[in-house]
């Protein structure tokens, strides 16, 4: 039963299917790492973003400045009323 297939194909068949099968090999893996270091660089710079926006809204609501002035110049700020006897 040693059997081999013969296939005859014409030289145009031949010759598209090279071409093919070259565009396929070569062209496939050059795209998909174009793709790929794109979407990890918007991806990058997304999470980069957010981070800085996450950190701009922390620090817009946190009372930085009454928290300083507390630990800095604590008289400056009311700290109730004082009865003193003359």
């Amino acid at each position: 039963r040693g059997r081999i297939d013969a296939c005859d194909y014409s030289l145009d068949q031949l010759l598209l299917g090279t071409m093919l099968f070259t565009l396929l090999v070569f062209l496939f893996p050059t795209t998909f790492v174009y793709y790929l270091f794109f979407f990890l660089l918007n991806f990058t710079v997304s999470v980069f973003q957010t981070a800085i926006r996450l950190i701009v809204s922390i620090l817009n609501h946190f009372p930085l400045f009454s928290v300083l002035l507390r630990l800095l110049d604590p008289s400056h700020l009311p700290g109730g009323a004082r009865l003193e006897l003359l």
